[in-house]
């Protein structure tokens, strides 16, 4: 039995009891025998997610949201086609395609009275309770943390989503909520919890079907539905009639209720309980005798097919103008292609998108055409800030690069599409102002970041608890040296995102400076460094060793490094981990404490070891210049000889000669698929390196040839001395003056 972290179902539909029917195969059943449609149209939204980008993934979200698809269309056949009813999985189920294709869909599109349905399966949790921000459902591209940024759709969002309906469209509405409890995501047990509590508040009208307690954990596995999540397992098995108890074609809530709580208590022994809220005599289903034969697999304890009954994501099939249908089968394949604004004239989603305006009579189509291009606009944003959560380097912000550009467009024009009433408008009003007004090469500007700041307190304004500003923020004071007003920002950013790590290893930097290492050590561990890639965050990790060395916890140390060790030493490590390991060990019996230094010598040599003989025949293939090697690989072996370069340096001539020799063959080869001035310039360094002088004139004279002027560069640059006095180097030159 596993468990499967926070895993949330939502559902929403309500079935008349005032006419006291029972289900016959293809409708309702009147008591007096009259043969009778159910009343009232539908409308179907279904989103799952197992696959998720940045975050732990579950294993069956997917599968139980299309077991619970799959059922409602089968079982209300005659109520769903392409129009009314949709499916979103995995990858396509980003926030921006949740709330645009997805709520927004149902808000714009429902009729007056209709039983609307929502699923929702997948991860939820919250970092803090900040303000109004109770909980969250995190969609694919949920950033690790720093939830409000972007990749997430507020509990209370989708409250106001559901009061709409009921209040608006009259809608009936149903609220099934399945909320697990890892505590493995950024707010851990108390995250999961709190969310959890947020979708059992009372909403006004709306009857509310809870997978288990708050704190409770719900499970997942291969027992059921040969793959799937105990409470939808037995939710449509209640459905299929064995939740009926006393056999009259209706499901009650009492019913429904008594049914889970024996079934998923009994398979969980007692540690999941599930919970209804509502009026224990409302009818929610309608027994069809037709599908338990379909579904007899079920039913019996086994699974049934995994495959979509119909999958209504596009919706254009149903288009009945040649013209309209062409167009946007065009528009469909441009944002599959992910071609929104770029390409030809004409050739592209928005373009696509104003031409279905004008031949769209109905509307119909062209609005559920801008809200798919507006989500689809969002998600290369939420992609580009998620990277900047990952890595915590700001410069990308200043960068005028090709990708920063295209996003700043997108943005751009996805708010001409929306307007204040849109449920992310702040976030991105806030990253427009950020990508336009950024606009300057970060490494070599020198002062006036002080400039930047009001910028970023007017996007402050905008979205007050969106922790990333805040770090943005400490950042700029950072670099004009105001060191305390950095310190409060990187504060205001972990009380909103107590696990992003970046804030929280700034102002470890800052205590290490001071000499507090109490303060270091425990702003490192509640950043979990520990569990950080060792190659990646590797002066943290001496930050961390240093720091309990200066306070003799020699004990503490030893711990450490054999933590780190373990991890390395794991078979799936990559070399750059056990390369990391090995420069930590080397940096600390160097420079730290040089009585352990016989005691990591021989460790880093059995990792070497490792390395080398892991690699063999990535190295073999470059220093015997095969000319079929993967680029890929050429790139790795360059990496991995400098490190052993280094390594070796001071130790061992002969092997750091032969590194140093496959890594001129890397290049060498590189330059023989692409002599661009880059490489061109990186073969020349290397031959200067190794004194190789007739071979570093010879490329120089391939620069000239290519245009390369920049003799001046070289002439500054360490290691040239000798290169630059030589009689060819300045007859080449003077040849280029004359």
């Amino acid at each position: 039995m596993m468990k499967k972290g926070i895993f949330l179902f939502l559902s929403l539909w309500l079935f008349s009891i005032t006419l006291l029917l029972s289900q016959t195969a293809r409708g309702i059943r009147i008591d007096d025998g009259a043969d009778e449609e159910i009343d009232g149209n539908y409308r179907m939204l279904v989103i799952g997610i197992s696959a998720y980008k940045n975050i732990p993934s579950l294993e069956y979200a997917d599968r139980d949201a299309t077991l619970f698809y799959n059922y409602m269309l089968n079982a209300y056949s005659d109520k769903f086609n392409g129009e009314n009813a949709k499916l979103i999985l995995n990858e396509e189920a980003t926030a921006a395609n949740i709330y645009s294709d997805g709520f927004n869909w149902l808000v714009e599109e429902a009729e007056d009275d209709e039983t609307v349905i929502i699923y929702f399966a997948g991860h939820g949790d919250v970092e803090n309770v900040t303000m109004n921000k109770h909980g969250f459902l995190l969609a694919h591209d949920s950033p690790k943390s720093v939830y409000a940024a972007g990749g997430t759709v507020l509990v209370d969002m989708l409250e106001s989503y559901v009061q709409t309906l009921v209040a608006e469209k009259n809608s009936k509405v149903i609220l099934i909520a399945d909320a697990c409890r890892s505590g493995s995501l950024a707010g851990g047990a108390k995250g999961a919890s709190t969310t959890a509590a947020a979708l059992q508040r009372q909403w006004n009208n709306v009857i509310k079907i809870m997978s288990s307690q708050p704190g409770e954990v719900s499970f997942e596995g291969t027992q059921w539905n040969n793959g799937g999540g105990v409470f939808t397992y037995y939710l449509v098995k209640g459905f299929l009639g064995q939740a009926d108890r006393n056999r009259d074609g209706r499901i009650t809530i009492r019913e429904l209720d008594n049914y889970l709580y024996d079934n998923v208590s009994e398979d969980t022994k007692n540690s999941q309980t599930p919970n209804i809220l509502g009026n224990n005599s409302e009818v929610v289903a309608y027994v069809n005798e037709e599908l338990t034969v379909q579904y007899a697999s079920l039913l019996n304890d086994g699974g049934v097919s995994n495959q979509v009954a119909m999958n209504t994501r596009g919706m254009g099939d149903n288009i009945k103008d040649p013209k309209l249908k062409e167009l946007y089968d065009k528009f469909t394949q441009s944002v599959d292609n992910g071609i929104l604004t770029q390409g030809d004239d004409g050739n592209n989603a928005y373009d696509y998108l104003i031409e279905i305006e004008k031949s769209d009579k109905s509307k119909i189509w062209s609005r559920n055409a801008k809200r798919r291009l507006v989500g689809s606009l969002q998600n290369r944003y939420v992609a580009f800030i998620s990277n900047i959560i990952e890595n915590g380097n700001i410069s990308d912000l200043f960068k005028n690069s090709d990708e920063k550009l295209e996003v700043e467009k997108q943005v751009s024009l996805a708010l001409e599409l929306i307007d204040e009433n849109y449920p992310n408008y702040s976030n991105l009003v806030a990253a427009n102002i950020i990508l336009k007004s950024f606009n300057v090469e970060f490494e070599t500007k020198q002062s006036g970041f002080e400039d930047f700041i009001p910028i970023i307190d007017s996007c402050i304004n905008l979205t007050p608890d969106n922790s990333l500003l805040f770090y943005i923020k400490g950042k700029l004071f950072d670099l004009t040296d105001k060191y305390k007003d950095a310190q409060a920002c990187y504060d205001t950013a972990i009380l909103y995102s107590p696990t992003f790590i970046f804030p929280l290893i700034n102002k470890a930097e800052f205590e290490f400076k001071n000499n507090n290492y109490n303060e270091v050590i425990e702003l490192l561990t509640h950043a979990k460094i520990e569990e950080k890639s060792i190659s990646g965050y590797n002066q943290w990790h001496q930050m961390m060793v240093q720091s309990l060395h200066k306070l003799n916890k020699r004990d503490e140390v030893d711990r450490y490094f054999n933590q780190l060790e373990t991890k390395a030493l794991d078979e799936e490590s990559s070399t750059n981990t056990l390369l990391g390991l090995t420069n930590l060990y080397k940096w600390y019996r160097s420079e730290i404490d040089k009585e352990t230094h016989d005691n990591l010598l021989k460790k880093e040599e059995n990792i070497i070891e490792k390395i080398v003989k892991n690699e063999e025949s990535k190295i073999k293939q470059i220093a015997e210049k095969d000319a079929d090697v993967d680029e890929e690989v050429i790139y790795e072996v360059m990496q991995l000889c400098e490190n052993l370069i280094d390594y070796y340096f001071e130790t061992d001539e002969e092997k750091t000669e032969y590194y140093y020799r496959t890594y001129i063959n890397a290049i060498e080869i590189i330059c023989e698929r692409d002599p661009s001035i880059s490489n061109l310039i990186g073969l020349m360094g290397s031959y200067i390196g190794i004194e190789e002088f007739d071979k570093a004139y010879d490329t120089l004279e391939k620069l000239v040839e290519l245009g390369f002027r920049n003799f001046e560069m070289i002439e500054k640059s360490e290691g040239t001395e000798a290169f630059t006095k030589g009689k060819k180097y300045k007859r080449i030159k003077k040849k280029i003056k004359k």
